[in-house]
């Protein structure tokens, strides 16, 4: 039996880093908040390579402080559970009465199995585990969404 030789096994295979980086930012500032820090710092990473300007909050409440004091803030990326009595919920709460022109995405492992990107309760939710990729355009989506709009 003879089988010619194919060119795309000699192909390497696309990462999901090739294809974030037609989606990454453009510089806008974003507020990451999250209360663990290992995965704050590996978080925040990842967002600086995606091209975005990042500060954090290790909390709901610094988190909010922080888009009370930093009018560059244009995203906020935030765990929905957190300790002090703000959940990641408030926060996206007080962002859509307070600042009108922040987008927010939460991230949750806690939701259950599905999809990658969910909308429940109106809101943009990552779920943990999420790829490089589907980072990159909910955060974009997030960006693009028309200002005080932070639900869906």
């Amino acid at each position: 039996l003879y089988l010619p030789k194919s060119a795309a096994l000699n192909a390497a295979p696309r990462t999901d880093e090739q294809d974030a980086r037609f989606i990454t930012g453009q510089g806008e500032m974003l507020l990451l908040v999250e209360d663990h820090e290992q995965v704050l710092e590996v978080s925040a990473e990842r967002l600086r390579l995606l091209g975005y300007n990042v500060l954090v909050a290790r909390n709901g409440r610094e988190g909010i402080q922080a888009l009370h004091l930093n009018n560059l803030i244009k995203l906020v990326v935030s765990d929905i559970v957190m300790p002090g009595g703000v959940s990641g919920y408030d926060l996206a709460e007080w962002a859509r009465r307070h600042r009108t022109d922040v987008s927010v995405v939460l991230v949750s492992g806690n939701l259950g199995t599905g999809a990658s990107l969910s909308h429940k309760g109106g809101y943009r939710i990552l779920l943990k585990p999420y790829s490089f990729t589907v980072l990159a355009k909910a955060l974009r989506d997030a960006v693009n969404q028309p200002a005080g709009n932070s639900r869906l």
